[in-house]
């Protein structure tokens, strides 16, 4: 088993091909990553004007502000088939969109969302765990981004297992060791048969957030154990 957040020097602060912004999530800032002695990380957001860019329409980049800042890291390593673990707390303030999910950064979609937490309301609306698998076939093709399978699962603010076991034949998404999400080859135009990078921030929706209110994600652990064949 593989300790993931064992070496920081492991990690990139944004995405090969810059830092962007969109119209719902905020920019990544480095400084908001917090490598503690302990062995926890904290994601933390941040109220202010972060330089980064958005793509027009002509898949340009233009440069852009956005009004908040995240922690967010991507694995300079990808992995493939076996095991992911991640003991978190998530944070709890409106606007909080803290997620743990997989791409490969050379080959896009699939984007596994082994986790998503949108947090939009002082109610019960989109206050629940996501867990979902987005197959494309294109991000360009919005008719097609719909092609996800969802499950929610309500939240109790503790720390809280989320796991994956992506193996050749299926993928398992789980939430405290019981089953949320499985994903087999054949459903989507693609099941991911390589290696992907691994992406854990905090994140920050644009749904009126609760500045004053703003809390870290924690991460206490994130472990990998490989997927060895057995002839």
């Amino acid at each position: 088993m593989i300790n993931l957040l064992q070496n920081k020097e492991d990690w990139a602060y944004e995405f090969p091909w810059g830092t962007s912004i969109t119209p719902f999530i905020s920019n990544s800032v480095k400084d908001l990553v917090l490598w503690n002695p302990d062995g926890t990380v904290n994601f933390n957001v941040n109220a202010g004007q972060v330089p980064g860019w958005i793509m027009d329409d002509e898949w340009q980049a233009v440069p852009k502000t956005t009004p908040y800042g995240n922690g967010l890291i991507i694995s300079k390593t990808a992995y493939g088939y076996g095991v992911y673990t991640l003991v978190c707390k998530l944070p709890n303030f409106r606007g909080s969109w803290p997620a743990f999910w997989l791409i490969d950064i050379d080959d896009l979609p699939p984007e596994v969302d082994v986790f998503e937490h949108f947090r939009k309301d002082c109610f019960l609306t989109r206050f629940h765990v996501t867990t979902s698998y987005n197959g494309g076939p294109t991000y360009q093709d919005n008719k097609n981004i719909s092609k996800a399978i969802y499950r929610l699962y309500p939240y109790d603010w503790g720390w809280t297992a989320f796991g994956l076991i992506w193996l050749p034949g299926s993928m398992t998404f789980m939430v405290n060791n019981r089953t949320s999400l499985i994903i087999k080859p054949g459903q989507f135009p693609k099941y991911p048969a390589g290696k992907m990078n691994i992406i854990l921030g905090s994140g920050i929706g644009n749904w009126k957030p609760q500045v004053n209110k703003f809390k870290p994600f924690v991460v206490k652990s994130l472990t990998f154990e490989p997927y060895l064949k057995v002839n």
